[in-house]
């Protein structure tokens, strides 16, 4: 009997305690969904656009500055010579302004430019029909090749120090100091390539011209370039200095048409503009909200 009653009242309390649980995640589901509800009436879509913006732009704001913050803590080399004052200190952050030199350059196929950093794509056009119904046109690459020479940038102290990875410098700097050519020829009636032939093939379209794009670092440029002094494993006659991406904690790695003191002044204004657009894009996802929820009180009262 006393088991009996036991095993009764074991069930009894177990029975009470799940109908508590029950009444828990029932209570829970009930305050999550009045949440999901409160906070759709809320929610707007440009609201929080801004907001996701405002986000972008604040984090593109802080890189700058610490960009501008990094370049202007590097040491500026008045001529190339000074680096020979450096070399117990090697490797460091300097920023220096010289001429390009090579002495193996790509010659250009647009022009009889002589070209430290070579970069040539070519594309063909294709007319073919777009989603409207009208004849779009269309273009496809065929080729695209980067190359960089051996190079070295010099001054009238006769220290020439080489540049080594420059293609990986700032994109927007590098486009800079990037000569640019450009040679289109229209459609002929004449045998076409095996890849011409593929990409109407493919497309369904016709072809209707070809267009071929050629950037360089011409050899004779005045550049800035801002990088990691380093002492060359391989000196060649007076060339014991090289420069590169920096290797210790990052950096940048620049290299600009601009002056120094330019340099400077623009990496500061783009960090300002970009702050500029964070508070405007809150102050909007801060308006937009409180006007959403302005309308929500109305309705409800």
């Amino acid at each position: 009997v006393s088991d009996s009653l036991f095993a009764v009242c074991v069930s009894a309390h177990a029975s009470k305690a799940a109908c508590k649980t029950s009444d828990s995640f029932a209570a829970t589901a009930t305050f999550m969904s009045s949440l999901r509800e409160e906070l759709s009436n809320y929610f707007s879509v440009p609201g929080s656009i801004c907001l996701v913006a405002g986000g972008w732009l604040a984090l593109a704001s802080q890189h700058c500055n610490e960009e501008a913050k990094r370049v202007s803590q590097a040491y500026v080399l008045d001529n190339l010579s000074d680096a020979n004052k450096l070399e117990r200190l090697l490797p460091m952050l300097v920023a220096l302004r010289g001429r390009v030199q090579s002495n193996d350059p790509k010659t250009c196929e647009l022009s009889d430019r002589k070209a430290a950093i070579h970069e040539i794509h070519e594309e063909d056009i294709m007319l073919i029909k777009g989603p409207s119904g009208a004849p779009e046109r269309k273009p496809f690459d065929t080729r695209h090749e980067c190359t960089e020479r051996e190079w070295y940038v010099t001054d009238d102290s006769r220290c020439p120090i080489k540049v080594v990875r420059g293609r990986e410098a700032l994109p927007s700097e590098l486009a800079t100091v990037l000569e640019v050519a450009q040679e289109y020829t229209e459609r002929r009636d004449m045998q076409h390539t095996a890849m011409q032939t593929v990409n109407q093939l493919i497309t369904g379209g016709r072809y209707q011209g070809h267009k071929k794009t050629e950037k360089c670092l011409p050899v004779g440029a005045i550049i800035t370039a801002v990088g990691e002094l380093a002492r060359s494993s391989i000196s060649t006659g007076n060339m014991r200095y090289l420069l590169r991406p920096p290797t210790l904690h990052g950096g940048p790695f620049l290299i600009t048409n601009k002056t120094i003191t330019e340099l400077h002044v623009a990496l500061a204004k783009r960090a300002g503009i970009y702050k500029v657009r964070v508070i405007h894009d809150g102050t909007v996802a801060a308006i937009i909200v409180l006007w959403e929820a302005a309308l929500h009180d109305i309705s409800r009262g």
